[in-house]
């Protein structure tokens, strides 16, 4: 098990994910929103606090599908590009 744990750390650095993201994640077996790393019941993780790209990590877009969502065209915010993969260049919420 141990040489699995450090396979994982080690290709999950050569993907730039932090230490302390990975660490965080086994430590608690839960999954985190926010820490970057795509877990059980997340739809994405980018680890960032923007709204303006393809996940939704802290659910803020207006109309968001809840947190560690990727965004979409009409979620009420401006995303280049959004989870669909799509280059928005405008956002107007449905309704």
């Amino acid at each position: 098990m141990q040489h699995l744990r450090t396979f994982l750390l080690v290709l999950l650095l050569a993907a730039g994910v932090s230490l302390a993201a990975f660490l965080q994640v086994h430590s608690q077996g839960n999954p985190v929103c926010g820490n970057g790393v795509p877990e059980q019941g997340e739809d994405c993780d980018d680890g960032n606090h923007t709204v303006a790209d393809s996940c939704d990590t802290f659910g803020e877009a207006p109309n968001s599908n809840g947190i560690c969502t990727p965004t979409f065209c009409g979620d009420g915010a401006l995303q280049q590009p959004n989870g669909a993969a799509a280059w928005e260049w405008c956002d107007q919420s449905p309704g």
